[in-house]
């Protein structure tokens, strides 16, 4: 609710899309609401560091300002802008379009609210609160009194507290900040001068604990989201992504896996162009394996990353990038990453942070995953929270797999993991589905998604026929088919189907395609693993509008 309620004031007030947003926040503050409402808006989110100085406030401004002439607006807290912007001569004012204070201290009472509303100086949206716009400029102006030709800056108060926020405080902040930031900080080599840039739409744990050391080493922090939109793709994202490094120059950027990969999608060495070849969207899998040879735990890359990252490459894609910072969660829970850090200037690659380490190698066949999970158990390589096992009838939440091979990991075709963590083999029921004569093809699956989702190409001679009994008018296959009495129809079979063979998940998403999934007769002669991805990839619009920027 804070989230939406914020980004509804920020586009009133004109943030869009390219704008910068400067955040000047302690980090006993709840950003996260703050942090979504920014990127929602499309705008970028340039975090100062918690020890700034006045002129590490200023420079982000001027730099916001001069990006597009377009006044930023400032996130802080009452009493820090002031410290933070003293005085300066009229020659450096910079145009602040907004101020907004985020209130998190005492002077709330328990519901949330400003103790004495009528004494607080501020505009504040559904509060109630009636003041002057000339006091709140008083206040609000970070150049005391140097106030730009506009005739006002409006000012918003976001409360956040609450059991919501305070939850996030004690269980994020004490878990991640406290006892990992000022680690990834020594490993990542984060000093006052680094400038770390971040591509992530939504909140992170890894990228959370990146943003926490970046604040306790003094370094900036900037995080843009990389699509708008249901219907633009990784092509929109990496040349968002692209423009905005090209315009902050950072020494650290921490890239997701497939905008990583599409960085490098034209690199031709033999490793790269087979894999860019077999997949659309490359992925960097980050994990551990223990050497042959000795009893070291090394960390390894994903071949991509070893073979594309050459000098001239550098040069070519991250001028002036003195480290990427990666994270891999293959399969993996919630508590299961590990970050790693490439040193650009060596070329050498470590794991920076462990959060357990998820490692499940190349399912590729029904049935394969309680086979590999046994042979895991005979040759003693399945760990559950680093300690061995001996039964492999444990939860898929709990695995944790150190394997002493590398290589290729790819997703399975018939396998699908759910948010609780458990497997599910989505054939059963496709093929129970095709017995209904409705039902010309279907397709489900979920990989690693929240919610199994359904495409379903319906018979039209059978589609006339449900359309005569549920008394519809006559029309063409494409109109019937998203008339609400077919769709509810048709995912009531599918719900049927489903909690028949796989009844672990309901399908939520559904869609009626107006032909044959798998008519194309290159689909068909693929194997089973590409043809999933040449499915996902040809219905990719559809999917991105249930996932929106998640897919």
């Amino acid at each position: 609710l804070i989230a939406r309620r914020f980004a509804a004031y920020l586009a009133s007030i004109g943030v869009e899309d390219g704008d910068e947003v400067v955040v000047d926040l302690p980090p006993f503050v709840d950003v996260f609401s703050i942090w979504t409402a920014i990127l929602y808006c499309g705008a970028i989110a340039v975090f100062l560091p918690i020890d700034r100085t006045r002129k590490d406030a200023v420079d982000a401004l001027r730099r916001a300002y001069e990006k597009d002439k377009r006044a930023p607006v400032i996130v802080t807290m009452r009493g820090r802008i002031d410290e933070c912007h003293a005085s300066m001569g009229d020659e450096n004012v910079v145009p602040i379009r907004a101020v907004v204070y985020v209130d998190d201290s005492d002077d709330l009472d328990d519901a949330g609210m400003a103790r004495d509303r009528s004494a607080t100086p501020c505009v504040q949206d559904e509060q109630g609160a009636t003041t002057s716009f000339e006091r709140a400029i008083e206040l609000c102006d970070p150049f005391s009194g140097n106030v730009h030709a506009s005739a006002a800056i409006p000012v918003a108060i976001v409360y956040t507290q609450g059991t919501h926020a305070s939850i996030r405080r004690v269980e994020i902040y004490n878990a991640i900040i406290d006892s990992q930031a000022s680690e990834i900080a020594e490993g990542l080599k984060l000093t006052e001068e680094s400038s770390v840039f971040c591509d992530f739409p939504s909140i992170h744990t890894t990228m959370l604990a990146t943003w926490a050391a970046a604040m306790l080493a003094g370094a900036s922090f900037s995080i843009v989201r990389p699509t708008l939109g249901a219907n633009r793709g990784i092509k929109n994202g990496y040349e968002r992504i692209a423009k905005a490094m090209e315009w902050f120059k950072p020494t650290h950027a921490f890239l997701r896996p497939h905008i990583l990969g599409a960085f490098m999608r034209d690199i031709r060495t033999p490793n790269v162009g087979r894999l860019r070849d077999k997949w659309r969207f490359l992925s960097l899998n980050i994990g551990k394996f223990k050497s042959r040879n000795t009893n070291k735990v090394l960390s390894w890359s994903y071949p991509l990353l070893r073979t594309a990252f050459t000098r001239p490459i550098k040069e070519k894609f991250f001028p002036g990038v003195e480290a990427i910072i990666s994270y891999g969660n293959h399969f993996a829970s919630k508590d299961a990453e590990v970050l790693e850090f490439l040193d650009l200037r060596s070329f050498n690659a470590y794991t920076v942070a462990e959060y357990g380490v998820v490692h499940l190698h190349e399912f590729k066949a029904q049935g394969s995953f309680l086979k590999s999970i046994e042979s895991k158990v005979k040759n003693g390589n399945l760990f559950v929270r680093h300690k061995k096992v001996t039964s492999p009838f444990v939860d898929m939440q709990d695995l944790v797999f150190e394997d002493d091979r590398c290589g290729l990991c790819t997703r399975p075709h018939a396998i699908v993991e759910l948010a609780t963590g458990r497997v599910v083999d989505t054939s059963p029921v496709r093929d129970a589905l095709k017995r209904h004569a409705i039902i010309d093809d279907a397709f489900i699956f979920g990989a690693g998604k929240p919610f199994l989702t359904a495409l379903v190409y319906l018979n039209p001679g059978e589609l006339e026929s449900l359309a005569l009994r549920l008394k519809l008018p006559s029309s063409s296959f494409d109109v019937l088919a998203q008339t609400p009495a077919v769709y509810e129809y048709v995912l009531n079979l599918v719900q049927s189907c489903n909690q028949t063979r796989a009844p672990y998940e309901a399908v939520q998403k559904m869609a009626i395609v107006p032909s044959r999934i798998d008519e194309d007769p290159q689909i068909l002669t693929l194997s089973k693993t590409p043809r999933m991805m040449s499915i996902l990839m040809r219905y990719a619009h559809i999917l991105q509008s249930f996932y929106d920027d998640n897919f």
